[in-house]
């Protein structure tokens, strides 16, 4: 589907940036760390999520995916932020970017 409108907001306008961590009462959205891999094998390993996404990761795939992430972002794709609670236990996953042309929507949960 053609963009209808251009962008109106400068290149690197994003990437340039740090990623913020967002605060509410009882989670927070922060940018997904190394330390987080193993919570999200753990999580993709969840019947009930596999069920949604008929996936599993392994913990170089999980690696790989943070890094993916985190390469989205710089490319000004996106962002995807690590949902945690207060004691830091991952929760899940949040996302907003764009979603390409002829793909599933890139929203999901981890948790």
């Amino acid at each position: 589907m053609p963009a209808l409108v251009s962008s109106c907001l400068p290149s690197r306008t994003f990437s340039g940036r740090h990623q913020p961590r967002l605060v509410g009462s009882g989670v927070t959205l922060r940018p997904w760390q190394d330390g987080d891999v193993d919570g999200l094998v753990t999580a993709c390993a969840d019947p009930d999520i596999q069920r949604r996404h008929c996936r599993s990761l392994d913990v170089e795939e999980a690696s790989d995916l943070i890094q993916r992430w985190h390469g989205a972002r710089q490319a000004e794709g996106g962002a995807s932020w690590a949902v945690v609670d207060d004691q830091a236990h991952l929760l899940g996953r949040a996302f907003s970017g764009r979603r390409r042309s002829g793909t599933a929507s890139r929203r999901s949960r981890t948790g």
